[in-house]
């Protein structure tokens, strides 16, 4: 949910860089203690804004956790600080490119797999041409909600490196026909909630995208049914 591994790492190692050498330059310019408890009082006033970056994030944590350190008495932990987050960096890379058989792209596979659902739901509604159009934007709503979802997870999941990414390429491209196949859907729910009815046009074109759904070698079962 942070966004993907290998960027999050590097900014874990920048920001904490970039935080301690602050930090390092401050407190050779700052009375002890009261300039370290001005810091630390700066900083927490910073931590909401820094919260729109990672690596910002983490300098202002840096500082923080710096400050206070020093405060109770340690004044050398601005090397351990680095030296600690660069081995916690490279032991999350290696642990989280390990083959685990499936762990990697189960999150995107999860994601489709309930946009696909909500799909179903939405497209056995329309086609049943009864029920109450509250249910039938409810559906709706929910439908465009997964996919949204699994949007985002599929990007993450593209930004990683090659040995993680690989473990869901081609999921970007179901996703397309899934979006498809909702605004196909979409389109015949509002003139269903116009006429009362859909007609054989309509039916033809959520059975066309059903088809290029299952074209794309995915084996929506449920989806299939409803058809």
């Amino acid at each position: 949910d942070l966004g993907p591994l290998v960027s999050r790492v590097l900014c874990r190692a920048a920001g904490t860089v970039l935080g301690a050498l602050v930090f390092a330059g401050l407190a050779a310019l700052l009375p002890h203690p009261a300039g370290l408890i001005v810091l630390v009082t700066v900083c927490g006033a910073l931590l909401p804004v820094s919260t729109r970056h990672f690596a910002a994030l983490t300098a202002v944590v840096t500082v923080l956790v710096l400050a206070l350190i020093m405060v109770g008495g340690e004044p050398q932990a601005c090397l351990g600080r680095i030296a600690e987050t660069m081995v916690a960096c490279a032991l999350v890379l290696i642990v989280g490119h390990l083959p685990m058989p499936g762990r990697h792209g189960a999150g995107v596979r999860a994601r489709l797999a309930a946009a696909g659902s909500a799909a179903d739901a939405y497209l056995a509604h329309v086609l049943a041409e009864t029920g109450d159009p509250a249910e039938r934007w409810a559906l709706r709503r929910e439908a465009y909600r997964t996919l949204a979802e699994a949007r985002t997870a599929i990007a993450v999941s593209a930004a990683e490196l090659p040995t993680l990414a690989r473990h869901t390429e081609g999921t970007d491209q179901v996703a397309a026909v899934l979006e498809r196949l909702v605004d196909t859907t979409t389109a015949c729910a509002v003139h269903l909630d116009d006429t009362g009815r859909l007609t054989p046009r309509h039916t033809g074109q959520l059975q066309s995208a059903l088809r290029e759904l299952e074209a794309g070698g995915r084996d929506w079962t449920g989806l299939r049914t409803a058809a």
